[in-house]
């Protein structure tokens, strides 16, 4: 088999080149109105019951207007004798923890009492530090 491979020489050449360039480094300009992702609800369960606790928490947390950026995840550990243990930690750190049995359908409960708390953690980031999530600028210092 043989191909043939066409060129392009002269002024339509250039001109093809010039407006391939251009196209590249043309970008369309993010708006103003483009929302900005200050936080991600990140999913670490592993049974029905963490999943629906995820679920409702996803729902019931919307939109919060919070001007720091924050990782929330949900981490679960079954437990095949006590249920499963849930905790919701904010960029790492523990913000609210329970236990939930298999069939029980605390989810939905459980998830409404995690989000005032996740709030209030985010809340007091802001208080503190600015959510600045550095050793030096941390409480009072010491």
């Amino acid at each position: 088999m043989s191909y043939t491979v066409k060129t392009l020489t002269g002024a339509r050449g250039s001109l093809l080149l010039v407006l391939l360039a251009l196209s590249v480094l043309v970008r369309p300009v993010a708006s103003v109105a483009d929302p900005e992702v200050n936080g991600l609800l990140i999913d670490q369960t592993r049974t029905r019951i963490g999943q629906d606790l995820y679920r409702h928490f996803c729902t019931l947390w919307g939109n919060p207007n919070i001007p720091i950026r924050y990782n929330i995840v949900i981490k679960e550990i079954p437990d095949a004798r006590w249920g499963s243990f849930i905790a919701v930690e904010v960029n790492g750190r523990p913000a609210y923890r329970t236990t939930l049995r298999p069939r029980s359908g605390g989810a939905e409960e459980a998830a409404k009492q995690a989000i005032p708390r996740v709030r209030g953690y985010l809340r007091y980031l802001i208080d503190t530090n600015g959510g600045q999530d550095t050793e030096d600028l941390k409480g009072d210092g010491y």
